[in-house]
């Protein structure tokens, strides 16, 4: 029988993974341009439609709960196409979903445990190390879901029309992009929490500048380098799970990205009631708010790891 080289396997893995993320973002990025399209079609005010932006991040919250239970159970390479799959149907069409599907057959099978060993809990005890992380993805969930949830409605506020609302999320998407992309090399030369520190720092002052000019152009160069800032926190928080987790990763991911999850939950209905009653700019500002928490949280895990005799 001829087996598949290992670099084959590990290239297929690495595509379907790839793919997978893809698809998540095609999916959001279709919505995110739409948003005020379907407020004005529905009459929505900002708190209304805050309220019903707060289902995607319950649905997400509820998911999460199960997550890590599920990966460590069943392996991430049959939990991922289930999601794909009930994702796909919802935002991305069929031709991509399929397309996906079909890759993530390369997904990497789970290592079989050891004759014995117990299944790990689904969410794993919080430690110290866990909560500033979730406190990192808690601020980072604000500062991702406003140019998701409210950039194409602050544009058009600003007196932007329907084709150039989305340019905002367009700028913020394809500056995250690229920050992830020289992530690794900035983290491997100066170290996860500088990186986390500056980007934090780049997103408060940049946005906050952003805010006290009224005007489309301001507002997009702001949202793109929020984009470039907060780009390594979530990369950066989950790969410093392993550093500061006793548990299995799965259960210590899942802690994390539960925290998150409510991040995701609580940041529309809070910028909503706050544009309701304070108006759009200062509701903004949350971002800015968001920026600061995570880089004191940042400087705080940095003693963490120190502890952990781990190097940051």
């Amino acid at each position: 029988m001829r087996r598949t080289p290992y670099r084959s396997v590990i290239s297929r893995a690495r595509w379907a993974v790839l793919m997978v993320f893809f698809t998540n973002g095609a999916g959001f990025a279709t919505w995110a341009p739409r948003i005020p399209t379907v407020q004005a079609d529905l009459g929505l005010d900002a708190g209304t439609l805050g309220l019903a932006l707060g289902g995607g991040g319950l649905g997400g919250l509820i998911f999460t709960l199960f997550s890590g239970m599920m990966v460590d159970r069943f392996g991430s390479h049959r939990v991922l196409p289930v999601a794909v799959a009930g994702f796909g149907v919802c935002l991305v069409g069929g031709v991509l979903c399929a397309v996906t599907l079909w890759l993530c057959r390369g997904l990497l099978p789970r290592e079989p445990s050891a004759p014995g060993t117990a299944t790990a809990p689904g969410l794993a005890r919080p430690t110290t190390g866990l909560l500033l992380l979730g406190l990192l993805v808690l601020a980072a969930a604000f500062i991702e879901d406003v140019p998701l949830s409210w950039s194409a409605v602050y544009l058009t506020e600003l007196g932007t029309g329907p084709g150039q609302a989305g340019l905002a999320f367009v700028a913020f998407s394809v500056c995250m992009a690229a920050g992830r992309f020289a992530g690794d090399r900035l983290v491997d030369r100066f170290g996860p929490v500088r990186v986390l520190v500056c980007g934090a720092l780049l997103t408060a002052a940049a946005f906050g500048l952003s805010l006290l000019f009224s005007s489309p152009i301001a507002a997009i160069i702001g949202f793109a380098l929020v984009g470039l800032g907060a780009s390594p926190i979530f990369p950066v928080a989950f790969s410093l799970v392993v550093r500061l987790s006793e548990a299995a990763t799965g259960a210590g991911i899942a802690v994390v990205s539960l925290i998150s999850r409510a991040g995701f939950l609580i940041a529309p209905l809070a910028v909503g009631a706050l544009a309701d009653t304070a108006g759009f700019r200062p509701a903004l500002s949350v971002v800015c708010v968001a920026g600061v928490v995570v880089a004191l949280a940042a400087l705080r895990v940095r003693r963490e790891l120190a502890r952990a005799g781990e190097v940051s």
